[in-house]
C-alpha cells in the first residue's frame, strides 16, 4: 500500500474512505469517482475501484514544485 502523506492544506493527518481520502481537521476531500470512471471498461468493479483508489492516493501525495517537503507549521 501506497504512504499516504498529510493533508495539503492544514498538515493534518489524513485516511482513506470507502471512497474518498479525507482529512478530519479541515474536511479537505478527494473523492475516488473521476478516478473510477476514466478506468477501462473491460476491467471488473473491484479492479476499477482499486486502481481509482491508487490514482487518488498518488494525486493526494503529490505536491506542486515541492520535493521533500518537511516544514513544519504551528497552526
Amino acid at each position: 500500500m501506497i504512504e499516504l502523506k498529510p493533508c495539503p492544506f492544514c498538515w493534518g493527518e489524513a485516511f482513506v474512505g470507502k471512497d474518498k481520502i479525507f482529512c478530519l481537521d479541515c474536511w479537505a476531500r478527494l473523492p475516488f469517482d473521476h478516478y473510477y470512471y476514466a478506468q477501462p471498461l473491460e476491467l471488473s468493479s473491484s479492479e476499477r475501484m482499486e486502481n481509482a483508489k491508487k490514482e487518488a492516493i498518488e494525486a493526494w501525495n503529490r505536491r506542486a514544485g515541492v520535493e521533500n517537503d518537511e516544514r513544519k507549521y504551528n497552526l
